[in-house]
């Protein structure tokens, strides 16, 4: 796909936002209508990209009209810095950050099942 049909402007809504490092990616999945709905989907998206060997370091819950679905690293690396700090909103614990155990994602732990 190229980069002018890559940059669509997607649905204002609920979106999954879902950083990985191994590949380095940063993926939106959406748009969902409820806040509800995609805290009871989220997990299914997760699971899939740990089923491809994907190493999760985020997954959170935006609303938000994403321009790209998926970022890859040359995406990112191509960001200006004021983009870079709007894409990666990820310090500190959010409400909405993917929950696991009750305890927040340990990035350095938080691997594929199938390793």
């Amino acid at each position: 796909m190229n980069q002018i049909q890559n940059r669509v402007v997607h649905e204002l809504g609920w979106w999954i936002e879902i950083l990985t490092a191994q590949p380095l990616c940063l993926y939106y999945f959406g748009a969902f209508t409820s806040h509800q709905e995609v805290q009871q989907l989220q997990a299914g998206f997760i699971e899939d990209l740990l089923l491809e060997s994907a190493t999760i370091l985020s997954a959170n819950i935006r609303f938000c009209q994403p321009s790209q679905l998926t970022l890859t690293r040359d995406d990112l690396r191509s960001l200006s810095l004021l983009e870079r700090i709007a894409a990666f909103r990820l310090k500190g614990i959010s409400k909405n950050s993917y929950i696991l155990n009750k305890t927040r994602i340990n990035p350095l732990i938080y691997r594929s099942y199938s390793q």
